[in-house]
């Protein structure tokens, strides 16, 4: 069995294979990642409105699911940052801004939405600088976010915390906004694609150290599922 550090730097790929295969349960997945996620944050400050009880919630359900023999998507339990500028219906969307403190939009950003459908489960919500214009990590509402790799650093923008967690393995895989490429993947240490023309956002990897071949693959797969046109409109603040 694997141990949660282990399972933390799995890429999303393997992950959810492991879980489609029944090698690994969400169940253990979830937790691994908000272990370590937990021990983290009083440093980096990456989720602005961390989500465990739904994570877990999603992820015992999903584990029902596939004892059922249902289908439980490709992505299978990857757990997934989402930034605080994309919508989710069950966690607030504040843009780092006291105007949107208290704000919930209650509905999936499409993205979120066809992430969810493909089996991923949200962790949290990602740390931004406010409303997401700045390449730092910091905002008037919450902490301000850290590069792992020095915590003296910034981790870049303008997804500041979604770039720490990733690079810190503690998701696998985020889903922050467009032009993304300007700071954050430098920053951080990251490997980007674009995730969907619809949606208008990108997914991001830990970079790989011999090269990117090994992160492409997975980050194909989110491609495919999210790239397919969409009478749904695109909610990101």
């Amino acid at each position: 069995m694997a141990n949660g550090n282990e399972i933390c730097r799995m890429d999303a790929v393997t992950l959810a294979g492991k879980v489609r295969a029944k090698e690994l349960s969400p169940v253990e997945v979830i937790e691994a990642s908000i272990e370590r996620m937990g021990k983290l944050e009083p440093l980096l400050h990456a989720f602005c409105t961390p989500g465990p009880d739904l994570a877990r919630a999603a992820a015992k359900q999903l584990e029902a699911d596939i004892m059922a023999g249902k289908d439980p998507g490709p992505l299978a339990g990857v757990p997934i940052g989402v930034k605080d500028l994309i919508c989710t219906k069950d966690l607030p969307t504040v843009s780092g801004s006291f105007a949107y403190k208290d704000f919930n939009g209650g509905v999936d950003d499409v993205v979120v939405e066809r992430l969810r459908a493909a089996g991923a489960i949200v962790t949290g919500k990602t740390n931004v600088p406010e409303f997401g214009y700045s390449g730092a990590g910091h905002n008037p509402v919450f902490e301000t976010s850290r590069n792992p790799w020095d915590l003296e650093r910034n981790p870049g923008g303008s997804s500041a915390g979604a770039g720490a967690a990733v690079a810190a393995h503690g998701e696998p895989v985020f889903v922050p906004a467009l032009a993304e490429n300007r700071f954050m993947p430098d920053f951080a240490g990251l490997d980007e694609a674009m995730l969907s023309r619809t949606a208008a956002a990108f997914v991001c990897t830990p970079a790989n150290p011999q090269g990117t071949a090994a992160s492409l693959d997975y980050l194909c797969a989110a491609i495919e599922l999210a790239r397919a046109p969409s009478g749904a409109r695109s909610r990101v603040l």
